[in-house]
């Protein structure tokens, strides 16, 4: 009997025993728990930072250009138009133009001009040195005195008299209007001027003037 409670108490020993190695040896299996749980890292607080800041790292940044030596353009000279030299019938009709002209202003003057004389004084850019001379005894400083009186010249046709390489000769038709203060309507009358022309230089200019009768 008591052989009997000895086994038992033994086999119980043994079975306290190996209840115990297991439970050790599980705990030792058994990765350790956190003893605290682990605090939460800290969230950065963002920082503030000027807007201009901001919109400066926002723009793009500019690359930095290359200089670029310019190119020279090489263009072929340009040529020049060669002047052709004036033919004679060319040359008379620039002449007639002018002459023309000439007895436009020759005829058209007026007590009231301002210069007086001012139609002699013009004519003096179209003239040879005698006739520019000649001219100037023409010229009066004083205006003429008296009622109005002035004339209008037109020039209606020209035609070459006589012509050579430095002179020429020159009939115009002039249709003339003379204007009076006691009169209404203008004097209407047609004369012929004569116009001697004579070549200085490459230049035509006036050498005489003479009213046709």
């Amino acid at each position: 009997m008591f052989k009997k409670n000895l086994s038992k108490k033994f086999i119980l020993v043994i079975f306290v025993g190996l209840i115990v190695v297991l439970v050790t040896a599980g705990l030792g299996c058994k990765e350790p728990a956190e003893e605290e749980a682990a605090s939460p890292a800290p969230v950065a607080k963002p920082v503030e930072r000027p807007a201009e800041e901001i919109e400066e790292e926002a723009k793009p940044v500019a690359k930095p250009k290359e200089e670029v030596e310019p190119i020279e353009e090489v263009t072929p000279e340009e040529e020049k138009p060669q002047e052709l030299p004036l033919t004679a019938e060319d040359e008379q009709a620039l002449v007639l133009k002018q002459a023309e002209k000439i007895a436009q202003i020759y005829g058209t003057y007026a007590t009231t001009d301002d210069p007086p004389y001012k139609n002699i004084r013009d004519l003096k850019d179209f003239g040879t040195d005698a006739f520019n001379s000649w001219l100037d005894t023409i010229i009066k400083d004083v205006a003429p005195t008296g009622p109005f009186h002035g004339w209008a010249t037109t020039a209606i046709s020209s035609a070459i008299l006589e012509s050579s390489f430095d002179s020429m000769e020159i009939l115009i038709t002039c249709k003339k209007e003379e204007f009076l203060e006691t009169q209404r309507a203008p004097k209407v009358s047609y004369k012929m001027l004569k116009i001697s022309f004579k070549k200085v230089g490459e230049d035509w200019k006036v050498d005489r003037v003479k009213w046709i009768e």
